[in-house]
């Protein structure tokens, strides 16, 4: 487990980049943070829409993808909110 203050952010953009950037030696990664950037990064991601994770929300997305940097845009299967 890390602390990363990079990721104290509202910014989705923020939290995208950290997230591709992530060593590929990681298959699984958790993330917490706050909203807006949250909400936002789930929409980008999910192949479904959120209004809002709400406060202590959370929710699962699975890619298939070999490398983090691989991630794109609502290329993410949602498994559950």
């Amino acid at each position: 487990m890390s602390y990363e203050t990079e990721l104290y952010t509202f910014d989705f953009e923020d939290v995208l980049r950290f997230i591709v950037s992530i060593s590929d030696e990681f298959e699984r990664v958790m993330m917490v943070g706050h909203n807006p950037a949250y909400t936002f990064l789930f929409n980008f991601l999910s192949d479904d829409t959120i209004e809002n994770l709400p406060t202590c929300g959370a929710c699962l997305l699975r890619f298939d993808v070999e490398k983090w940097a691989d991630l794109k845009h609502k290329k993410g299967e949602t498994l559950w909110i």
